[in-house]
């Protein structure tokens, strides 16, 4: 019987539908078959051996099942699952179980302050030196290479420790369900919200360099959206190089000297590079509002 004049099997039948007005060349490439498999298939009216039909069924992205079986007559593919992507309606959420996602989201943001506080504490930065050179620019465009970075790294770091305490007290909750949180190899302590608001208050208290580059990131940010504040930031600027030029670990760096010179011509460092008495009394007044 010439191949035109035999009757068209029910897969023939699915497998036209499913390709519709796509091109055979591309089902051909995106199942892996060699050129020309799906005209055959279809002039033919065969059905191909069962790895051509896996290939097939997966280029078209419909089931292999519903492809070839002979006794479901559909000739529709079934609609495809839902992505496992898509979640649950809020209503079909257990209490618990939306609990459990607050806490895992704190509790990732914590374990990345622990880590970051962590290296705050223990790598060996010039905190010190990258604030005087940042306090010296004076916002005269000459900043340091990648120093917005730095400025953009401290102030975020500040921000989301202070946020840590928005939204509700998950302490209880996470403590409760250490060991099935991100972080459980830590100390649950440590993870609490007043622990680490505590110890990076402790890392500014403790570290001059630190403090004092963040002091200059948030006054950065502040001039940059109320240029009116400049007088405010002149004068916060010229204590903080004051005061750190006048550090003992900082007076001896030679890439200072030219900075030093000019304070101690404006009268604000003795000849012994120390702060005058006028100065002192300017230090400790209060910046205006």
């Amino acid at each position: 019987m010439p191949t035109s004049d035999r009757p068209e099997p029910l897969f023939t039948k699915k497998l036209r539908r499913a390709i519709g007005d796509l091109p055979k060349a591309l089902i051909d490439t995106r199942a892996g078959l060699p050129d020309g498999s799906v005209s055959v298939y279809l002039y033919r009216k065969t059905i191909p051996q069962p790895d051509a039909a896996r290939k097939l069924a997966k280029g078209l992205g419909v089931p292999l099942e519903w492809l070839i079986n002979e006794e479901d007559e559909s000739l529709d593919p079934p609609p495809p699952p839902p992505p496992k992507s898509v979640r649950p309606a809020l209503e079909d959420v257990s209490t618990g179980a939306l609990l459990m996602e607050v806490a895992r989201r704190y509790r990732r943001t914590a374990v990345d302050m622990h880590t970051i506080l962590a290296n705050l504490e223990t790598k060996q930065r010039p905190w010190l030196q990258w604030a005087i050179t940042a306090w010296c620019s004076n916002f005269a465009g000459q900043e340091p290479p990648n120093a917005a970075a730095k400025f953009e790294a401290v102030l975020e770091t500040e921000r989301v420790v202070n946020s840590l305490h928005q939204g509700p007290d998950m302490g209880r909750f996470c403590t409760l369900y250490h060991d099935e949180l991100p972080g459980a190899e830590l100390d649950p302590a440590e993870l609490l919200p007043l622990a680490l608001q505590d110890r990076y208050r402790r890392i500014c208290e403790t570290n001059v360099g630190y403090d004092a580059f963040l002091g200059y990131a948030k006054v950065r940010a502040r001039w940059r959206a109320e240029p009116e504040s400049r007088k405010q930031l002149e004068i916060v600027q010229g204590r903080t190089v004051a005061f750190l030029l006048t550090r003992p670990e900082v007076i001896n760096e030679k890439r200072y000297d030219k900075t030093r010179k000019e304070l101690q011509k404006a009268g604000y460092l003795t000849a012994e590079m120390k702060p005058k008495e006028a100065y002192r009394v300017f230090l400790s007044e209060p910046v205006p509002n």
